[in-house]
Formats: structure tokens, C-alpha cells, sequence
């Protein structure tokens, strides 16, 4: 099994001393963006992506994508993945709450998007491509 443990500490350090954390939990709309929130973003973030998704990149090499009838077939554990991802809300983290995301900032988005590449590559282009296309 592929394994993967989010380095959570230190993109707390840089979140807080170099991306200025504090500063941008001031401005507004992201008032809600306190330390412990982010913090615990993060930590839930880590536990997907080392037991839910970091899991599915062998079986990914192993059994590879096909189409079928014009359709992408993956394999099935890629579909659970991609399941519970949905159902924890991880779509929408940084997107406006206007349109149904969190509202978190983009920054923290862009840390929680860095576990799920590192923990499955070819997994991860699945939310990303469907974020870049709400943001368009």
C-alpha cells in the first residue's frame, strides 16, 4: 500500500509566519478563519488523504482507466474516494459560500489541495479539474 502522512506541522508554520494566517483571518469574509479551525481542517485533510485516497494509487497503477461505450471507467475504489471526499465537504473548501463552498481562504485550499496530489496524483486531478471549472 502507497503511504502518505501530510507534513500538518509544517504547513501550519507556514501558513501562520509566512502566508500571514492571523492577518488574513482579519480581513472580510474570513473571520471564521481562526488558527484552531485551520488547524483542524488540516488535520481532518491528513486522515483522508493517508487512509481514504493515498490507498488508491497502487490499485490506480494496477488497474489503470479504460474507456468503455465513450465513458471512463476507473476503478471502483477511486469512486469511494471520490464518495467520501464529496460527502465530507472537501469540494467547495475555498470556493464562495454563495455557491455553495466554505468560504475558507484560498490558501488553506491550496494546502489541503498539495495532500491529496501528494497522495494520489492521478486521483487528485478529478477534484482539481472540477474546481478549476467552477472557478472559470
Amino acid at each position: 500500500m502507497s503511504e502518505y502522512h501530510a507534513p500538518v506541522k509544517e504547513m501550519l508554520f507556514v501558513l501562520r509566519h509566512l502566508a500571514e494566517l492571523p492577518a488574513i483571518g482579519r480581513l472580510p469574509g474570513y473571520e471564521d478563519a481562526s488558527e484552531d479551525l485551520v488547524e483542524a481542517v488540516l488535520n481532518e485533510a491528513a486522515q483522508l488523504a493517508a487512509n481514504v485516497i493515498a490507498p488508491t494509487n497502487r490499485i490506480g497503477d494496477a488497474q489503470g482507466t479504460r474507456v468503455e461505450n465513450g465513458q471512463v471507467v476507473v476503478p471502483a475504489e477511486f469512486t469511494a474516494a471520490y464518495r467520501e471526499f464529496v460527502d465530507g465537504g472537501w469540494t467547495g473548501l475555498s470556493l464562495n459560500p454563495d455557491h455553495g463552498g466554505q468560504g475558507l481562504p484560498y490558501v488553506l485550499g491550496v494546502a489541503v489541495e498539495e495532500m491529496w496530489q501528494a497522495a494520489n496524483l492521478a486521483w487528485s486531478l478529478g477534484p482539481l479539474l472540477t474546481q478549476g471549472a467552477a472557478r472559470a
